[in-house]
């Protein structure tokens, strides 16, 4: 008998919203779908009638427009909806709102390449079950949807209501649309801002761009001025400099926090982009401090007792 991913043999069906501008980088519909057959240990088998709707015998929908979000619903009675954006604009994450506003009951998960602590923030005040940046792991968000359909996701249990629902979209996600993104290596320019400190590998920002790691590497020197090496060096050395100008963390804490792994590899690059090894670039923020603390005290502490009887 064919199995399908069900809640209390109830054949679960989930509803794909795809708000990309760029097409060109391949989804991650199919790649989720298929981690979600493999986490409940689904037999493999395609079905001629869902051929164009998902993987396997997932009973899974992708529509890639705001107009067709309701008609959806109303029509697959999804136990969950994705929404999947590259550059999140003020129509699409209007949309996913009304909707959750619309279907209270309905859990939301919501992947996102453009990634900010706002736009966090404003997700989950809006109900958002679960947030994700692109890319993610497709079998971490598996796990998540057999998690969610396990705990009784049905009609009856009690919904994750939207905290402060009225909460306007974030000033950093307001792109207006297309003609926002003029670079197909900007994907991965995002992806570099929200995981500078993280292990980023060629072959994973290319995918997000939707192109080989060869065309890549010339697309992304062509638009951008630089090679990637070089580009996220420069990256991490300048959030690097914010961090040793901002706190009191030492090098080597700064180095593995923006990304480093090996502490002379670190020195041997920010020597390269500042000019000074790490160290020394702490020691001269010391002393211009000290000069500062310095030149603001006052005259009467910085003279002698006979000398202070003047003033």
């Amino acid at each position: 008998m064919n199995q399908r991913l069900s809640i209390r043999g109830v054949p679960a069906c989930f509803v794909w919203i795809d708000l990309r501008h760029q097409r060109t980088a391949s989804s991650l519909y199919d790649d989720v779908c298929r981690a979600c057959l493999s986490a409940n240990g689904l037999v493999k088998q395609r079905s001629p009638a869902l051929e164009n709707h998902g993987t396997d015998y997932l009973p899974a929908y992708r529509i890639n427009e705001i107009a067709a979000i309701e008609p959806a619903i109303c029509r697959h009675n999804p136990r969950l909806l994705f929404f999947e954006f590259d550059f999140p604009n003020n129509p699409g994450l209007s949309a996913l709102q009304k909707t959750k506003a619309r279907y209270p009951k309905l859990p939301v998960f919501m992947l996102t390449a453009h990634h900010s602590e706002a736009l966090a923030v404003w997700a989950f005040r809006s109900g958002v079950r679960d947030y994700f940046v692109i890319p993610p792991d497709p079998n971490e968000i598996a796990r998540g949807v057999s998690t969610l359909f396990r705990l009784g996701a049905d009609r009856g249990a009690a919904p994750r209501q939207a905290y402060m629902p009225g909460h306007g979209i974030p000033v950093d996600a307001r792109f207006t649309g297309p003609a926002k993104i003029v670079k197909r290596t900007s994907r991965a320019v995002t992806y570099i801002e929200a995981h500078f400190h993280e292990t980023i590998r060629l072959a994973t920002v290319a995918r997000l761009s939707g192109l080989s790691v060869f065309q890549f590497s010339r697309v992304f020197k062509k638009e951008n001025g630089t090679t990637f090496s070089k580009f996220l060096q420069k990256f991490r050395i300048s959030r690097a400099l914010e961090i040793l100008a901002g706190s009191h963390d030492s090098v080597s804490d700064t180095g593995f926090a923006v990304g480093f792994a090996n502490l002379s590899y670190f020195d041997r690059v920010f020597r390269r982009h500042v000019g000074v090894s790490p160290s020394e670039y702490l020691g001269r923020l010391s002393s211009r401090q000290v000069r500062r603390e310095h030149r603001n005290v006052s005259p009467v502490e910085t003279t002698s007792p006979e000398d202070a009887k003047k003033y």
